[in-house]
This record gives C-alpha cells, structure tokens and sequence, in this order.
C-alpha cells in the first residue's frame, strides 16, 4: 500500500534532539508513513548516515540555507510532489506532518489514528497535538490548552505533563489553534493557505496561529488530538547534549532576520544579540494587525461541533 503520510521532522543543527525525535517517531509510525528528517540549512552536517540505520520508511532531505521555520511548511510541498511523481507506486501523500527537533511522539500508531480522522471529516484540514479551542483577544490560547504530553525525561531533554499546560485528553476535540510544535495538514487545503515568503509574513513565529485562522476563515476544520507524545518547550535551549560547532544551531537564523528586517525596513543594530526576540515583536504585530484590528476574527472560540464563534462574549466562558 502507498505511504498517505509525510511526516517531517525539521533540525537546525541540534543533531541529538533530532536522533532522539526520529528514533520515537520511525517506531511508532505505520507502515502508512515515510519519515522525512529536513536538515534545514544547518551549520554542521549530520554526523552519520541516517539512510542506514533506517533503511526503509525514511528519507533525509536538506535545504541549503536556513530560511526560517514558517517558510517550511510550504516548501516541501515540492519535495513531496518529486517523490509522487518519481515513485507513484510507493507514495501517495494526501497528508503531510510536521514536528519540531524536540518533539517525541511515543503512541504507537499514532498515524492510523490521524488519517482515520481525515477520512471520517472531509472537512478537516489540520490536526495537532497541543492546541485551544480559543484564540483571545491578545493572540493567546486563553483557557482552552490541551494536549496528552506525558511528562518523560530523555536523553536530550526533559518534558512537563499536559496538567501543566491545560487539560488533558485523550480523545478528538475540535479546535481554533495548534502549536507550531505539531501541524499535520491535508495537503490540498494546506496548498490554498498563503506561503510564508509570498504573503509578506515573518520567517519565524506567529505562523501557527496565522495558519488556523486562514484554515477556520475557509469554513474548514481543526482537531486537536489526544496522542501521546512530549515536547520540550524550548526545545534546542534544553538540549542535555553538549553540541559540536556553533553554539546552537538556530542563531543561523540571524542572517536571514536581518534580510528581512531591512525588507520591512525594521531598524536593528549588528550588536543586538536578540534578534529573535525582535522579529517575534513584529511577528506578533503582523498577526494582530489583521488578524484582530481589521477583520476582528478575533477573540474566536469554537464549539464541540465545529461551530466558530467571534467575539469577547465568546471566549472563556
């Protein structure tokens, strides 16, 4: 039977993270699913061959340069398409995942559960791990947080239980926003949703959130999901594995925020060590601007029934 899912695991030079999210993920996986780990443009290469130690249901890929996390979920698009179009008879991929470097699926298969509720609901066009079945008036998740994060501690880091961030759960619930961490999107709806470079938006956060309001604003469906799994939250800063090269990978970013900075005409300085915390300044502006001040979206809250509500009166009630 051909492979439905792509699920890609995207690494910024943090190697050990990504080894430790790709051995939970190739166990758990059905034979449904073909792995993919991106090397998005990191520093280092990967230290080992991972075509060999995972023969089959995998792919490593990488892109040349760093362009930002938000910009990924569209640009493997065309990786997706060659492996189609080259191997028809060994996948078929109508749904495509993507999970952080720091993210450890542990429900043994998960992607059965996952497809399953694609097929039940044509209408639903994105499924996550962590998620809220409101967005507030600031941005937020407001008081709707849930998930199934277990709570281990790894090799590369350490996890806190869902009590922590909101409810637990274990079944299908519907949803108004998910984290970046976990976005698996049916791949014809996620074609019509604006790609990060063309739409003018930032190369790194915020896009999770922008990416659920395009997905409700089309009448379409999102699931938050009760699958076990762990995610560091914070991810490479919480690496217990001591790096070679430079000091965390992700600073490769910096050359691609000042590019687009000076595209926005953003002023920075070259001593800012912070870009990160700029560009989320401005991420946050972009998706607030439209997203609450001029379409008024939101607060938006949305029903067991997958019935969206806009509005202050409507959230945390």
């Amino acid at each position: 039977m051909s492979k439905r899912l792509a699920a890609v695991i995207t690494n910024v030079d943090s190697w050990p993270l990504a080894e430790e999210s790709l051995k939970y993920l190739t166990t758990n996986s059905s034979h449904l699913t073909e792995v993919i780990l991106l090397n998005n443009g990191s520093f280092t290469g990967p230290p080992k061959d991972y075509t060999i130690q995972y023969p089959f249901n995998f792919a490593y890929i990488e892109f040349p340069l760093n362009e930002g996390a938000n910009s990924v979920f569209h640009k493997m698009l065309n990786v997706l398409d060659t492996m189609n179009n080259k191997w028809p008879d060994k996948y078929n991929f109508d749904t495509v995942a993507y999970f952080h470097n720091d993210f450890m699926v542990r429900e043994e298969g998960w992607d059965e559960r996952v497809l399953a509720a694609f097929d039940k609901d044509p209408k639903l066009a994105l499924v996550g791990f962590l998620g809220s079945n409101e967005i507030d008036g600031a941005g937020g998740r407001g008081l709707g947080t849930t998930s199934s994060y277990m709570g281990y501690e790894y090799e590369t880091g350490w996890a806190t239980k869902a009590e922590i961030h909101g409810r637990r759960t274990i079944g299908t619930e519907s949803a108004a926003v998910l984290d970046h961490c976990s976005m698996i999107f049916r791949i014809s709806m996620l074609r019509q949703l604006p790609p990060q470079q063309a739409s003018g938006y930032a190369p790194h956060h915020f896009y999770d959130r922008i990416l659920s309001c395009e997905v409700l604003n089309r009448g379409w469906h999102i699931a938050m999901m009760g699958i076990e799994c762990d995610h560091f939250g914070g991810g490479t800063g919480l690496c217990k594995v001591p790096h070679e090269g430079p000091e965390q990978g992700v600073l490769n970013r910096n050359e691609l925020y000042k590019k687009w900075l000076d595209e926005k005409k953003i002023p920075w300085k070259e001593e800012d060590n912070n870009l990160d915390f700029l560009v989320y300044t401005e991420a946050e502006k972009i998706f607030l601007s439209k997203w609450r001040d001029e379409t008024h979206f939101i607060p938006v809250k949305v029903t067991p029934d997958y019935t969206v509500l806009h509005g202050p009166m409507y959230v945390r009630q």
